[in-house]
């Protein structure tokens, strides 16, 4: 079953997952929405609202409900369940560069092995997770690309009411075409990336709080484009982040919570090549509710403010309305909406940042118990700093995956991207259109 995580314009970024359910406690183990179509990109908040944790369930082997012919089995060795899959896809990419001034059509093939492991303990708990996506374009070999991701979490239980959780993540992967900060070179920036965090919970009675810290360190590489080297190294940054968040129960299954989230910016160079210092600190405070209705709804909606200051003087703040939400009106269908703000460091301009709103809306129906249809739809605004210069972008797609059997899965979906750039600061090569056809192929076990 697809998902609409970063689908444009590769299939490879995030966790790839045969079994969604089982997938699902990634995300939150690190403290993630399962839509986060922002990636890395020098973000702020990427911690995520948690909201109150759900009563901690026995780990339900897959296939073990009647009449589910579909789900992968995956292997059990031990205690641990491990779920192997390999994705081909073939996809044909109208505006491989995302730039209207310069529209390349290209197909790209792309290679995705990857696995996922859970322990089936009744207390603690262990995962872990890895994908390789080698894609190879037709035409374009200037725009290959090797990624790969490693990552395991975990969850150390003192008591039914108080948890400790850890998780790393490293690998290396490429810049999409499409990001702002992509600077346009002969061959797409990649970088090494590792992520580490780590949170305390705790909840009695009607309340709950939640402390985390968060190590994100990203490594930009350097690109040669006809002998001449282009100096990526100004890109490089580590942010730690810390958070705090408390909940109260005030009424069955509705959790009023307050979030606080403090972080530090400082990049490995005191200037980049524009003699630009971009360290910086910030904070954001959300308010929110957390709703936990089972095999009904299951997330959190928010209203807040994010900040970041510049050592250089400069700031950039927005207002957030946010959710995270996932709706199941009926066993067959599933809504999941997303709404944030998020404040990214504008790297490839003479500018500090920008914020950038972002809503979307994606549905899943399963029309037979082996045909799953999917659509998205998406919108975002980036507001730049002190510069006049404001996008506005569209995503949207439908798609449909055939499941033949429990051990193979075929997916076909049309996927379309957009940015409109205005203003004295932009350029006609910041906007573009762009419009994918992906094939896919998957096999489990």
């Amino acid at each position: 079953m697809t998902t609409p995580r970063n689908r444009i314009p590769h299939s490879r970024k995030g966790t790839s997952c045969v079994s969604l359910s089982l997938c699902a406690g990634v995300s939150l183990m690190l403290g993630t929405a399962l839509w986060a179509p922002d990636g890395h990109a020098q973000t702020t908040g990427d911690a995520g609202v948690q909201g109150v944790a759900g009563e901690r369930k026995p780990v339900e082997l897959p296939g073990r409900k009647d009449g589910d012919l579909y789900e992968a089995l995956g292997w059990r060795r031990g205690s641990f369940l491990i779920l192997p899959h390999v994705r081909i896809s073939y996809e044909d990419d109208d505006n491989v560069l995302a730039d209207n001034t310069d529209v390349v059509s290209d197909n790209v093939l792309t290679f995705n092995p990857g696995f996922y492991t859970q322990s089936l303990w009744n207390t603690h708990e262990v995962e872990a997770w890895g994908d390789i996506f080698v894609g190879r374009y037709d035409d374009l070999d200037s725009e290959d690309f090797d990624d790969w991701r490693l990552g395991a979490s975990g969850r150390i239980d003192m008591d039914r009411s108080r948890f400790i959780t850890l998780s790393l993540e490293f690998g290396e992967e490429v810049e999409d075409r499409g990001d702002p900060s992509d600077p346009g070179l002969g061959e797409p920036t990649s970088s090494d990336f590792t992520d580490l965090r780590a949170g305390w919970y705790h909840q009695f009675n009607r309340v709950y709080y939640r402390l985390g810290a968060q190590i994100f360190d990203e490594n930009y590489k350097d690109v040669t484009v006809n002998d001449v080297v282009f100096n990526n190294d100004d890109r490089d940054f580590d942010r730690k982040t810390i958070h705090g968040e408390v909940g109260y129960e005030f009424q069955s299954d509705y959790w009023a919570f307050a979030r606080l989230e403090l972080e530090d910016t400082d990049y490995d160079q005191d200037t980049d090549d524009r003699g630009i210092n971009r360290d910086s600190s910030g904070e954001s405070l959300l308010l929110g509710v957390n709703v936990k209705l089972e095999d009904r709804l299951d997330g959190s909606v928010y209203l807040g403010r994010r900040s970041r200051d510049y050592d250089r003087g400069s700031d950039v703040s927005g207002t957030v309305i946010g959710a995270s939400m996932v709706f199941e009106p009926s066993q067959l269908t599933k809504i999941r909406l997303s709404a944030d703000g998020r404040i990214r460091d504008a790297v490839d301009t003479d500018t500090d940042g920008y914020f950038r709103t972002r809503y979307g809306v994606s549905v899943e129906h399963e029309l037979m118990r082996n045909v799953i249809l999917d659509a998205s739809l998406g919108w975002y605004k980036d507001d730049y700093d002190n510069i006049d210069r404001n996008d506005d972008g569209t995503e949207w797609s439908i798609g449909a995956t055939y499941l033949p059997n429990r051990w193979a899965r075929i997916g076909l979906e049309y996927a379309h991207d957009d940015r409109d750039s205005d203003g004295i600061d932009s350029t006609a090569s910041n906007s573009y259109d762009r419009d994918v056809i992906r094939l896919t192929v998957e096999f489990v076990r």
